[in-house]
């Protein structure tokens, strides 16, 4: 006999289907099926970018500007230690010409996010 596990995704589409109407379960549904994409350039960074103190790990880095809706890019410094993050809050800081190569270093420049408006609450992932 085989026995079928609800994984936590499970659990929230259970919840959905219980207690929101079809408009926000469609909504819900497409913001739960959704995921972030970025352009990666590697040993690249670009300049004049502001540092995030106590974010050392790549996936929190790139979460933090994933989140930040003013954010247009990220460096994150793998040779630093601690690694370092550095976001950027202008478009003039991911022009091609503001890139420099970099060792050690990983250009994120967001491409597309996931966020949805439920009830005036702002979601994104």
């Amino acid at each position: 006999m085989t026995t079928l596990t609800c994984t936590i995704t499970c659990h929230a589409y259970r919840y959905i289907s219980l207690h929101f109407s079809q408009i926000i379960k469609a909504k819900i549904k497409m913001f739960l099926d959704c995921t972030p994409q970025y352009t990666r350039v590697n040993s690249t960074i670009a300049r004049d970018a502001t540092y995030y103190f106590n974010v050392t790990s790549e996936t929190e880095c790139v979460a933090n500007c994933t989140v930040e809706l003013n954010c247009v890019a990220v460096d994150f410094e793998y040779t630093a230690n601690p690694h370092k993050c550095w976001p950027h809050f202008r478009h003039d800081d991911i022009r091609e010409l503001n890139f420099h190569g970099q060792p050690g270093t990983t250009l994120f420049i967001p491409v597309k996010r996931c966020i949805a408006y439920i009830y005036g609450k702002q979601l994104y992932k």
